[in-house]
């Protein structure tokens, strides 16, 4: 299953219940008066939300119930980081007060209550969490579980490279040499960049603006143009290490940098 995505022109809404989430997503939105790239965060978090509730079988508010939210909250787990789905509750908090307060819709109280509780479990945890480093054996487990993108993708983040930084990084920062004078790699990483690059991504040498990691379909063929994103870094390496049996996520090989490779970073 590819990483989800709201990113694209959403349809036209096929049903009232659709055309009132939407409305009111923009109503709330507009109010909190936010910068664009906050805004787009925003409708992001609110229309996964209402997707999640239109693949179960919500029709209207009332069905919005304490159950789902929870159920949808364990599906974001699994999606996203732990501060991603943290701020999406909080969103959704901010949102279902607003249903609450400014519509009459019915909403049930016990669900809004729900996110508020969900939301307050979540920045404890997320403040208690210090995630705990790889093991040389599980990390050298995880690329073995890979392809060349995947290989590629995992060394770097064991290298301490963020997902954010990958999302950003373009084929011509490696061939140019810019990424190995901005950061020192191991030998193993520099060798899995030159293959992948060599071996999948031969007709983009020449087009240094080409994201270094490009989104696949779940055939996993490339996406256009687009880069891979930070949630499906996410995606991606959650998928990884449930097939080697190992609980690992971006954070965890970032912190693990030193203890992989030594002073090497």
């Amino acid at each position: 299953m590819p990483e989800r995505q709201a990113e694209q022109p959403e349809t036209a809404p096929k049903t009232l219940f659709e055309q009132q989430w939407n409305q009111e997503a923009e109503r709330f939105i507009d109010d909190h008066k936010l910068s664009k790239n906050s805004r787009s965060a925003y409708a992001n978090d609110i229309s996964q939300c209402r997707n999640y509730m239109m693949e179960h079988g919500v029709t209207d508010w009332p069905d919005i119930t304490p159950q789902l939210m929870e159920d949808f909250t364990k599906d974001q787990e699994i999606w996203c980081s732990p501060h991603t789905a943290y701020r999406r509750l909080a969103v959704l908090d901010g949102f279902f007060t607003w249903i609450m307060v400014e519509t009459n819709y019915k909403l049930s109280k016990r669900t809004e209550e729900t996110t508020k509780s969900l939301r307050k479990e979540g920045g404890y945890l997320r403040l208690k969490l210090v995630p705990d480093t790889v093991s040389k054996e599980d990390y050298s487990t995880l690329i073995k579980k890979t392809n060349l993108r995947d290989t590629a993708l995992i060394l770097l983040l064991g290298n301490g490279l963020s997902p954010q930084t990958l999302r950003k990084l373009r084929v011509g920062y490696v061939t140019s040499g810019e990424l190995f004078r901005a950061v020192s790699l191991d030998n193993k990483t520099s060798t899995a960049l030159s293959d992948y690059l060599q071996v999948e991504r031969e007709e983009d040498l020449d087009n240094p603006a080409s994201p270094l990691f490009k989104r696949h379909n779940r055939l996993g063929d490339p996406v256009g143009k687009e880069a891979l994103t930070r949630g499906g870094i996410w995606y991606i390496l959650n998928r990884i290490s449930a097939k080697a049996d190992i609980k690992c996520t971006p954070g965890r090989l970032n912190k693990s940098a030193k203890s992989l490779h030594g002073p090497l970073n």
